[in-house]
């Protein structure tokens, strides 16, 4: 449990770049350059959605950046996945 915390500890994750998020999480959602839906990777049940400020091009929407800091993150969900 202590891991799973400290993967969700929000300030630890405050103004990260992009490049450091994805070392703990992997994507798993909906996607783009201002937000993206994480899902932390020792426990793929538990997913969190996080927003980040755009460097560079402001105008493209799409190309992700991974100098891009975070500024802000949800609280942490547990989001079972459907099988068939």
């Amino acid at each position: 449990m202590d891991r799973w915390r400290h993967g969700f500890d929000c300030n630890d994750k405050a103004k990260l770049p992009r490049e450091d998020w994805l070392k703990v999480f992997a994507t798993g959602g909906l996607s783009n350059r201002l937000g993206c839906t994480y899902v932390y990777k020792e426990c793929p049940d538990s997913k969190v959605a996080a927003a980040f400020e755009a460097s560079g091009n402001p105008e493209d929407q799409w190309t992700e950046m991974p100098e891009e800091r975070s500024v802000r993150m949800s609280m942490p969900v547990r989001q079972y996945g459907v099988t068939d």
